[in-house]
């Protein structure tokens, strides 16, 4: 009954572009309407369609809902979709694509906004939980002849491994960011090596870092496990991943003020992005901050796959 009722289902031409498009990404209500160019009325009737078919799944995070079409190489939607014409899904995905960066652009045109306030935001959040030291700390424990901090922020990391003589990467989305932590450690014997660019395709080469950290940045990301995976390219093999971000939670607040796209993560999930990009797990530990929230610090080391 069910596979009657996805063939009826995919039987329209736009709930067809509609699976196709969430079989690649995740979208919002309001970025479907813009790639498809139709009104959210219009565009929520038939995502109610295919939900009830059970061929979209919404998931809300935060004060976002997110459409995504689950897949398989089996699945109906894996043969229907490939019928759409090649001009028509192409246009589709380029759409897909600007709607993506648009997105980005708002996350980093937040966190130039914040540059000069981002350690008081942040000591806000985690309150006397010193997370850079305690990453440090470990990090201290071997000897790392380069270290990426990706987003690395105002520098306040990546400043105190330097002191070690270690070479650090620091690589931030916001441009502002960048400049701000430069000017903070320009005086620095064995300043940073500042870099702007996205988590998803690092400016960096291939196992260029014998380690890399990413503390409090995983829930800004649009595809965290996108990110992790492009993580473990730029790690040498037998070199270090730390990571350290929210367990889940339900401070919606934090969406709000300090531009967080996900509420935190469940340990299930997290631990199933860092063995599927090519990292075990060498040790976790919950660590707990202020306003009921708790911070999950990995400390994990790439194998060979």
């Amino acid at each position: 009954m069910q596979f009657l009722e996805q063939l009826k289902a995919l039987s329209d031409e736009t709930r067809l572009r509609i699976v196709t498009i969430l079989r690649e990404y995740e979208l919002t209500v309001n970025e479907i309407v813009s790639v498809l160019e139709m009104g959210q009325s219009r565009v929520s009737r038939h995502l109610k369609i295919l939900s009830d078919a059970g061929l979209v799944i919404s998931r809300r995070d935060g004060l976002y809902v997110h459409y995504y079409c689950p897949t398989s190489d089996n699945s109906i939607t894996e043969h229907l979709s490939s019928e759409i014409a090649g001009e028509a899904r192409a246009d589709d995905m380029n759409r897909c694509r600007i709607v993506l960066a648009e997105r980005r652009e708002k996350t980093k045109l937040f966190f130039n906004s914040i540059a000069h306030s981002w350690k008081d935001l942040k000591e806000e959040i985690l309150g006397d939980f010193d997370i850079n030291s305690k990453i440090a700390t470990s990090m201290q424990s071997c000897f790392y002849s380069c270290i990426a901090d990706l987003g690395c922020g105002n520098g306040d990391l990546a400043g105190t491994l330097c002191d070690t003589g270690t070479h650090v990467i620091g690589i931030d989305y916001s441009p502002a960011m960048i400049e701000y932590a430069r000017a903070r450690l320009s005086d620095m014997n064995n300043s940073p090596d500042f870099r702007i660019g996205d988590i998803e395709h690092l400016p960096m080469c291939d196992e260029e870092a014998d380690a890399a950290i990413l503390s409090m940045v995983l829930h800004h990301l649009p595809d965290p496990k996108k990110s992790i995976i492009e993580i473990s390219r730029v790690v040498k093999n037998n070199g270090c991943f730390m990571l350290a971000d929210f367990d889940r939670h339900e401070n919606r607040s934090l969406c709000d003020r300090f531009g967080d796209r996900w509420p935190g993560f469940y340990k299930e999930e997290l631990e199933q992005w860092i063995t599927e990009a090519g990292f075990k797990i060498v040790s976790h530990e919950l660590c707990r901050a202020q306003k009921g929230l708790n911070v999950h610090l990995y400390i994990t080391k790439k194998s060979r796959r």
